[in-house]
């Protein structure tokens, strides 16, 4: 018989296997704009496609981010605090 946490588990496996297969085309790689290279991108479930950098990373934009959060966390803490 099957038990729900097996079936659970078995839905859970296959959500991510089909994200990770969305994501990355099943390691086939995609075309560029300008149809440079041989593979394309063949799921006709998405109606929309540009190639590009999925993760960006500027460390000025997160280091003004960290330090507006810690700024807010610190004035919070000092606010309430020393409340009773």
């Amino acid at each position: 018989m099957l038990q729900a946490t097996d079936l659970r588990n078995s839905m859970l496996r296959a959500h991510g296997a089909y994200a990770t297969q969305l994501m990355y085309n099943g390691g086939q790689g995609f075309s560029g704009a300008d149809g440079s290279s041989a593979a394309t991108f063949v799921d006709h479930n998405v109606t929309a496609f540009r190639s590009t950098t999925v993760l960006i990373e500027n460390s000025i934009y997160t280091a003004v981010l960290l330090c507006i959060g810690a700024s807010g966390s610190l004035a919070l803490g000092l606010i309430y605090g020393f409340r009773c």
